[in-house]
């Protein structure tokens, strides 16, 4: 959480002065382009899917005890990872 709101911070010192038409173009995050480590990253991603299609991990969450979650950034971070994988090959086949 600490690092999330580090970046946040950091993109917030970077905008706040720019002018309101050069805010959406500093927006616009460039394409996603094809590598073998977002190839490598895609796979892992999706070998971690367990048998019901869920990023489950076992953790301890708030007391003592085990438990199977799913949690919202590995969520978050694995549909980034795959839309970046389908945004590049379709950006491939053009």
């Amino acid at each position: 959480l600490r690092t999330s709101l580090d970046r946040l911070r950091k993109e917030y010192e970077r905008v706040k002065h720019l002018k309101p038409d050069e805010i959406g173009r500093a927006a616009i995050p460039s394409p996603a382009k094809l590598t073998d480590k977002l190839a490598a990253r895609t796979e892992s991603v999706i070998s971690a899917l367990d048998d019901q299609g869920r990023w489950v991990e076992h953790r301890r969450h708030g007391n003592p005890a085990w438990r199977d979650m799913i949690r919202s950034v590995t969520f978050i971070r694995n549909v980034n990872t795959l839309s970046d994988y389908v945004e590049a090959t379709r950006l491939n086949k053009d």
